[in-house]
């Protein structure tokens, strides 16, 4: 259970005023079977890379072993967002996500799990992490922001110079909106 959190005093005006943003993931590439280390093109039954999706600046991604390539038809890419996709069937040093090339129907560089799953159906798990100091909700419902492994309602704050405010002022102003990320 989170505790909202008074935060007077703080500097809020450094904050980068952005729309949230959207990374088209291909999965076209994985790391070779035999080493784990170098990156070529998805092959039926590969494995997906573990830091495939994590902190995407752009649609061609330096990473040890080679490079990953993203879609830029998107909105934007993700640098602030780490993203983990695993299967139920997942261990410490498989995610059980497989990868899946071609003959998946009209489908190219499908990502799956063999299972298990619940009511029979394999049970595949995306979850996107934002960086700490990243606005998640703001709205009338309340401003969140992640921190550590969870997340913080802000009660007030007050940006340098101003008075002590309340979320909705906050998002009302405009001074935080969704994607935010304190402290850049």
């Amino acid at each position: 259970m989170s505790r909202p959190i008074l935060l007077a005093g703080v500097t809020l005006a450094a904050l980068l005023a952005r729309p949230a943003q959207a990374t088209i993931l291909l999965f076209d590439q994985q790391r070779d079977a035999a080493t784990g280390s170098i990156v070529g093109p998805t092959t039926s039954g590969g494995t997906l890379p573990g830091d495939y999706g994590d902190h995407v600046t752009g649609p061609v991604m330096a990473v040890p072993g080679g490079s990953f390539t993203y879609g830029d038809g998107g909105e934007g890419f993700t640098p602030d967002v780490t993203v983990d996709i695993f299967s139920a069937a997942a261990t410490p040093t498989n995610p059980g996500a497989v990868l899946w090339q071609t003959g998946y129907g009209d489908l190219v560089n499908v990502v799956f799990s063999d299972g298990p799953g619940t009511a029979g159906a394999p049970q595949l798990s995306v979850v996107l992490s934002a960086a700490p100091g990243t606005v998640v909700r703001a709205d009338r419902g309340g401003l969140w922001i992640t921190a550590g492994d969870g997340l913080v309602e802000l009660a007030r704050a007050q940006l340098e110079g101003k008075r002590v405010m309340e979320p909705s002022d906050l998002v009302n102003g405009r001074a935080l909106s969704l994607g935010d990320v304190l402290g850049t």
